[in-house]
């Protein structure tokens, strides 16, 4: 009996620089998803310009190096898809131009720490019908 392939799991990839966070947000979506994930926005941009995709992308909003605003316009650059099925994460405290982001983006893009994993998971699946549709 010829039993059907299930289909391939979708790719997540979490930008934050809290291994903390990461390593929570990792062990909440493995079950599901393929996650991977980057300490430092720059590193996670070089590997989608070498060519690398994900189906979803969660981005922390305050980060060292880069911010969460401008991952999402390098992105948007590089990989307008990618940039579309994209979702922020924030402790709340952020400066202006933090707020400024994300008054432009749409309430149900964004997640505020400390999140429920219903919300860290519906928030999810909100990306991945982006991406789909």
């Amino acid at each position: 009996m010829d039993q059907a392939e299930p289909p391939p799991r979708s790719r997540i990839l979490i930008v934050d620089d809290d291994p903390l966070v990461n390593r929570t947000m990792r062990r909440l979506l493995d079950d599901s998803y393929v996650v991977d994930v980057e300490l430092d926005a720059n590193d996670a941009l070089a590997r989608i310009t070498a060519g690398e995709t994900f189906d979803a992308v969660l981005c922390d909003l305050m980060m060292p190096t880069l911010s969460g605003a401008e991952f999402g316009a390098r992105l948007a650059e590089i990989a307008p898809a990618m940039r579309a099925a994209c979702g922020f994460v924030t402790g709340g405290a952020c400066g202006r131009e933090a707020e400024a982001f994300v008054a432009t983006l749409p309430r149900d893009r964004v997640l505020i720490k400390p999140f429920a994993v219903a919300d860290l998971l519906a928030l999810v699946e909100r990306l991945l019908a982006t991406r789909a549709s």
